[in-house]
């Protein structure tokens, strides 16, 4: 990570200064490995409520199933 970030490695770091340069880490090129990333989207909430509409549906079926 020091090849990438100037710093050293030490505990005695302020909380400022530690987490100014823990931002840092998503500035660091992932040199070719996927790594998931989010984009902020209803889409889970979109899938989430389908489903509990579905599940609504079953349930006025229950006597059939």
């Amino acid at each position: 990570m020091f090849d990438f970030i100037d710093g050293e490695l030490s505990k005695s770091y302020r909380k400022e200064s530690l987490f100014e340069m823990l931002a840092q880490i998503y500035l660091i090129p992932p040199l070719n490995i996927k790594i998931a990333q989010e984009d902020f989207s209803t889409d889970c909430v979109n899938y989430v409520i389908e489903n509990m509409k579905r599940l609504e549906e079953l349930d006025e079926h229950k006597d059939l199933i």
